[in-house]
Parts: C-alpha cells; structure tokens; sequence
C-alpha cells in the first residue's frame, strides 16, 4: 500500500470529489481529508507514483507520496490543531 499526501485543497473538497479525481489511478483502499489536506492510501506504488506525478501542481494542490504511519497521523493531526486553536 502506498500513502499518499495532498494539501492546498479548497476547504470545500469532500472525501466522494477526491475518489472520483482519483479513481481512475487506481485502486483506492482509503481517504481522509481535512480542511486543506488528505491523506489517501492507494492499493498499489506505481498507482500511487503516477497519481502524484499528474497531480501534483494541479488545482494548486501539492501531491507527494507520504512515510507516515498511523501513529504518526496522529501526531500530525495534533500539531495541525494546535496551531489552529492557538
């Protein structure tokens, strides 16, 4: 499974817009988005690497494959709040 990480969404982007932007790269195990980012784990690498290499720049968005792991989510969505509410 690859991991896959997009910010400079507009606030209004929804998980079903995402999936059906993407889609068409591939198999999509999950989508998480939040204010202005996602995360979204592709079943398969090359999926993702071509999803980042057509997207990326596009609707402003910034498209990079992500080393996170779920414990690291966690902590990015801790800091990403933080700094909201301070």
């Amino acid at each position: 499974m690859s991991h896959v990480y997009i910010v400079n969404l507009d606030a209004c982007v929804s998980e079903d817009q995402l999936e059906d932007e993407l889609r068409t790269y591939g198999v999509i195990r999950c989508i998480w988005v939040e204010n202005h980012y996602a995360f979204i784990d592709f079943d398969n690498c090359k999926d993702a690497q071509k999803a980042i290499h057509e997207l990326d720049g596009k609707h402003n968005w910034k498209v990079e494959l992500s080393y996170y792991s779920r414990g690291t989510v966690v902590i990015v969505i801790v800091i990403m709040v933080a700094t909201i509410l301070a």
